[in-house]
């Protein structure tokens, strides 16, 4: 986490207004703690090489573009200018061994010894209708530029445009197995392309010794116009058999899904948050995503079958910075949140950590990251690195939890100035 030196000419003196603005802005973010939240189609994702290398803490932490979707009131924390092209990140996950059961099943109706072996088919269908039996993942691509407006560095911004793919799916069944057509399968994408505006402003900065920042508190908000579509796919098992759906590579499964029934609706996003420093040395920040509550029509055969939605989120976060070199941060979701698998649900928590070496020529990340909302999950280890070569950032990350049926990944390429 660089450091910059305090800027002496920023007004220490805060307006009511903006005061007043502080409060609206965390009472906004815990009141979606009280409203009822329908079916979803986005976890809190590991957004950036960043924070998906310390495992999704980032919310305190994120003082660079990814502020924009961590909570972009940090935008305030380093007021320069930053180009990120291009943002790479993609995140997978399977419980239950879905797929290879799933292609068992089939092979199964397909070869007719579902009907002389009805024991081992009826074990392999109770294994696909399990709580948690599902794929689940998300894709991120775009570019982001951050920047300042004003000269005394206390207005900043940022600009997005962003492609962010959800895919989820729901395999279920219904008695009595043995009968093919009540084996059902249900996949379904949220294609969210997102341009977004994102305003932070200082509303306390105190200096203290050493030119250090004593006091430092900002507000910010993320405005999305997203152009979302959606896509839907239902078979039952004799379908999925006669167009060999299980049988075909992920790539094949996503352009089959897209190629079934689509639907475009627009809508928008409001993101805000707040961030509080202290001697540059403690930071809290919370972050209320989609407050909102987007939500986009999915379709099949012409008619509308229901809607996805981008639920709200409520995130905290803590950071510790000893020295200038070290981070160490924790991030909670205050919210359950969609994981994508139908009736999983995902709510973590996260712990990442940051060492860089010579201004950041080289930083090393190490996190974890787990969803305590579900017994079925298991912890993720996450890993990352950067390097700076003049005013250009690379990074990369990834991910894998013990069970081997989740990983992430990432990469960027970002110059700052």
């Amino acid at each position: 986490m660089k450091r910059t030196k305090t800027n002496h000419r920023l007004s220490c003196k805060v307006t009511f207004s903006f005061t007043l603005s502080a409060i609206l802005l965390i009472a906004a973010s815990v009141a979606v703690l009280l409203a009822p939240s329908g079916a979803s189609a986005n976890p809190f994702i590991l957004f950036g090489p960043r924070g998906q290398g310390m495992g999704g803490a980032q919310v305190a932490v994120a003082d660079d573009y990814s502020a924009l979707y961590w909570n972009p009131a940090s935008l305030a924390l380093e007021p320069s200018w930053e180009v990120a092209l291009p943002l790479i990140g993609a995140r997978a996950e399977e419980h239950n061994d879905v797929i290879e059961t799933g292609v068992k099943i089939s092979e199964m109706i397909d070869d007719g010894t579902y009907l002389t072996s009805p024991l081992e088919f009826l074990r392999l269908v109770d294994q696909y209708d399990k709580h948690g039996s599902g794929v689940a993942a998300d894709l991120q691509v775009g570019l982001a530029m951050k920047g300042r407006v004003s000269r005394d560095e206390r207005i900043n911004f940022a600009l997005s445009i962003f492609d962010n793919v959800y895919i989820g799916s729901n395999p279920k069944a219904r008695f009595p197995y043995i009968i093919p057509s009540n084996i059902e399968l249900s996949a379904y994408a949220l294609e969210s392309r997102e341009l977004a505006f994102s305003f932070a402003y200082q509303l306390i900065n105190v200096p203290g010794k050493e030119e250090r920042r004593k006091y430092f508190l900002s507000a910010g908000i993320n405005l999305k116009y997203i152009w979302g579509v959606t896509y839907y796919m239902h078979r039952d098992i004799m379908g999925v058999v006669e167009d060999e759906l299980l049988d075909k590579d992920a790539m094949d499964f996503v352009s089959e899904l897209i190629g079934e029934n689509s639907k475009s609706t627009h809508n928008i996003g409001v993101d805000v948050g707040l961030t509080f420093e202290y001697d540059e040395l403690f930071r809290i920040g919370i972050v209320g995503r989609n407050l909102n509550n987007p939500k986009f029509d999915y379709q099949e055969g012409g008619d509308k079958v229901g809607e996805l939605e981008l639920d709200p989120q409520v995130r905290v976060g803590l950071a510790f910075i000893p020295i200038e070199n070290i981070t160490i941060a924790a991030d909670v979701d205050l919210t359950k949140n969609s994981s994508g698998i139908a009736g999983f649900d995902d709510q973590r928590w996260s712990l990442g950590a940051e060492f860089s070496l010579l201004d950041q020529l080289l930083s090393l990340r190490v996190g974890i990251t787990d969803n305590f909302a579900e017994s079925l999950a298991e912890p993720m280890f996450t890993g990352g690195f950067g390097f700076r070569i003049w005013k250009l950032h690379f990074d990369l990350s990834g991910g894998i939890n013990t069970e081997l049926d989740e990983a992430s990944a990432g990469f960027l390429l970002s110059g700052q100035f």
